[in-house]
């Protein structure tokens, strides 16, 4: 049984996503720079509950790795790997609707 995300919006310092076939407790989720080791890792907690979270203050047109991660029978359990892009400097609004200034 596992656990999955999607891609909500994603700006140049941020990444917007929504967890859907959570386990009823909290989650940790992990986020590396591409090319880094998971020991590396940051990590912050949610409840399951709150099924959408952000995670702000990333570097503009950088590659990140994120999972979720849960206890299920005292074990980690670990979540598919998303592989995402934050924003480009000087591209207005989201990753749904970005406008790009090029002079």
């Amino acid at each position: 049984l596992g656990m999955e995300m999607e891609i909500i919006d994603a700006t140049e310092c941020s990444l917007t996503l929504k967890l859907s076939k959570a386990p009823s407790k909290t989650v940790t989720v992990e986020y590396i720079n591409y090319g880094d080791e998971w020991s590396n890792a940051k990590k912050f907690t949610i409840p399951a509950t709150d099924s959408e979270f952000t995670i702000d203050s990333l570097e503009p047109s950088n590659t990140y790795i994120v999972r979720p991660t849960w206890e299920e029978g005292g074990k980690i359990q670990y979540g598919d790997d998303m592989v995402l892009d934050t924003g480009t400097p000087g591209c207005a609004g989201s990753q749904k609707k970005r406008v790009c200034v090029i002079s």
